[in-house]
């Protein structure tokens, strides 16, 4: 074969070689250095020509060289047509065909300890059962138990154990599964590892310097060699971050730790494995957690939707409005020390095109309070078109109230002269969904900015109602001389755009002193207006065009997924827990200007209810859910 290969050298071939002897096969494909020296010295010389891996079995039937070797007449061999062509399989050949065939020989089997002989039959009869089995269940300690098991049913000496398994018989099942992630993962590494004692240069190993124990285990090989640590902790075995057994591991560990954080379970863990890029799969895992995400729930965002047309369309002052209510302000029954206070609450309204701001003390949260501040506003600003707001009960019993007016349902209400004009205002109102806080957060922010000012000028002091009422008139000119576009450098730009130029047409906190006559002012006037509108169009609307957050399209909700419920009066960890059963139609748009996909009704005397419970009307929408 030798002089073949030197004649054929200029030609790029592969020669492979068959034998019909399994033990020589043996031989030929394991390590010379294992053979006696007559037998080692032969299996160097051929390999020299064939490495191991270019030798396969076949059959002596098949076995062209049978022929030459027992010998035939001329005209026998005439007709072999096994001589001349081959076996039929040979035209069909491919590498992979090759198979690994083991061989020990005797000496070792002397040498070899009962659990090395279970480790090797249980590498044939468990490769697919551990496979199946790391993709089946989801506790590792489980799968231990059953290879484990596994392996004192092959183990001849069984009789002899006791009826519960021992450590030994548990840690050998361990290594077991080990070591099959290992070769299938890192086959390329560890057949490199045997060749040249070293892994490739671009391996994602070669930091770690590992090597191949006594039991065929891929371990990190380190700089620790001279610490007083374990050797389970100076060299724990790799494994790979990507493969089923991590995933189990780190679900062990984090359990075994009770719920650690990423750190203290990749530490538990490194005491014994060395996960490749440990941290992050760590973290991906945990993530997964069940009981983590119920007691610390991540609320469920979706890309920030488009702006409704009552912002970006000009439109009247305060012709679309938002409304809403502080907390509770203590006011002074009457002025002097030991005077009694009550409750008030300050309603919010505010312009959605502008952002101008109107505020009003009222006395209690009752639907006729409303409504009296709603006529109060109506007759200082206008009488709104379109009203916004939240789903809370006093507006929707003033919504209530105005509906049975428009439907001219009989009255049952005592206050029928402020129904009336409520009526002749011909206000549309619009509810937003239940805990959706983000769909108002146009009045949130103006509510924030008025707290502001009210803890820096009011503090702890207790004032009565018309010195609140004074305070609050300031406010409000504060809050309405608050730009609506960044400042500049620009000398040029002398007065920045507020809400009160479209109130006023100038900033609420100046002063503008002019001897023009009464034409000349006109003209001014309708000169500012214009240059207003004009800003509101070129530098307002400009900056509403970026996304501030929720920047990236999330996975919607879908039907059968398990979500955690967020309710405002429960903790966190007795959150309810339910499965998706069915979606809102024609909600399948991915950004979030509707309300959240999966209807349920706002009931919180009775907070049991399903998912699946029936919507009617745009009052009762979907609660906000986390997953």
């Amino acid at each position: 074969m030798l002089k073949i290969k030197e004649a054929l050298n200029q030609h790029e071939l592969r020669i492979y070689g068959w034998t019909d002897s399994m033990v020589v096969l043996g031989w030929l494909q394991g390590d010379p250095s294992r053979w006696k020296v007559y037998v080692e010295n032969r299996v160097r010389k051929i390999h020299e020509v064939m490495p191991g891996s270019q030798w396969g079995y076949v059959k002596t039937t098949e076995n062209p060289a049978d022929a030459a070797s027992r010998g035939q007449f001329a005209g026998q061999l005439k007709d072999n047509q096994l001589w001349w062509q081959g076996p039929e399989w040979l035209s069909s050949f491919g590498t992979s065909d090759i198979g690994k065939q083991t061989y020990t020989t005797d000496q070792e089997m002397r040498k070899i300890t009962p659990k090395q002989a279970n480790s090797t039959q249980i590498n044939i009869a468990t490769t697919n059962i551990t496979e199946q089995l790391l993709h089946k269940h989801s506790s590792f300690n489980h799968i231990v138990r059953i290879i484990a098991w596994i392996l004192r049913a092959l183990n001849p000496k069984r009789r002899q154990l006791p009826k519960y398994l021992t450590l030994q018989e548990l840690n050998n099942a361990t290594k077991v599964i080990v070591k099959q992630t290992q070769h299938k993962i890192f086959d390329t590494d560890i057949s490199h590892l045997r060749k040249k004692s070293t892994v490739q240069a671009n391996s994602k190993l070669r930091a770690l310097n590992p090597y191949i124990d006594q039991e065929d285990l891929l371990r990190v090989g380190g700089r620790l060699r001279n610490t007083i640590l374990n050797e389970e902790m100076n060299h724990p075995m790799i494994i790979p971050h990507e493969s089923r057994l991590t995933q189990l591991l780190i679900d062990q560990a984090h359990c075994t730790t009770f719920h650690g954080g990423p750190r203290l379970t990749l530490s538990y863990l490194r005491q014994r494995y060395w996960i490749i890029g440990g941290i992050r799969a760590t973290k991906k895992q945990i993530r997964n957690c069940v009981t983590c995400r119920k007691i610390n729930p991540v609320k469920q965002h979706q890309l920030m939707g488009e702006l409704p047309s009552a912002r970006t369309n000009p439109a009247p002052p305060f012709y679309h409005t938002g409304v809403d209510y502080t907390g509770f302000v203590d006011i002074k029954m009457n002025k002097g020390r030991g005077a009694k206070t009550t409750k008030g609450y300050i309603a919010v309204f505010i312009c959605m095109v502008t952002k101008a701001v109107h505020l009003e003390l009222v006395s209690d949260l009752t639907s006729s309070a409303f409504l009296a501040a709603l006529n109060r506003m109506a007759a200082r600003k206008g009488a709104p078109r379109h009203l916004y707001s939240d789903n809370g009960t006093n507006f929707i019993g003033a919504h209530r109230q105005l509906r049975e007016q428009y439907e001219e349902i009989e009255i049952t209400y005592k206050n029928e002269g402020l129904l009336r004009d409520l009526v002749e205002m011909n206000i549309e109102w619009h509810f937003n969904a239940p805990a959706w806080p983000s769909a108002g957060g146009l009045w949130e922010r103006a509510i924030r900015s008025l707290k502001h000012h009210l803890k820096r000028v009011v503090g702890e002091q207790r004032l009565t109602f018309e010195e609140y009422y004074t305070i609050l008139s300031k406010l409000e000119a504060c809050l309405n001389s608050r730009p609506l576009c960044p400042l500049t450098e620009n000398i040029e730009d002398l007065d920045c755009l507020t809400p009160a130029h479209f109130l006023t047409g100038r900033s609420g906190l100046t002063v503008i002193e002019t001897k023009e006559d009464a034409r000349t002012r006109w003209e001014l006037t309708r000169k500012i207006f214009a240059d207003i509108w004009k800003k509101w169009k070129e530098e307002y609307l400009s900056q509403l065009l970026v996304r501030t957050k929720w920047q990236r399209p999330q996975r919607n909700i879908q039907i059968g997924d398990v979500v955690v419920i967020h309710d405002d009066n429960m903790p966190t960890g007795k959150w309810l827990m339910d499965e998706i059963d069915k979606q809102l139609e024609g909600n399948t748009a991915d950004t979030n200007t509707e309300p959240p996909a999966i209807p349920r009704s706002y009931t919180l005397a009775d907070d049991t209810q399903k998912l699946t419970n029936a919507i009617e009307g745009h009052m009762t929408l979907a609660k906000q859910l986390f997953t």
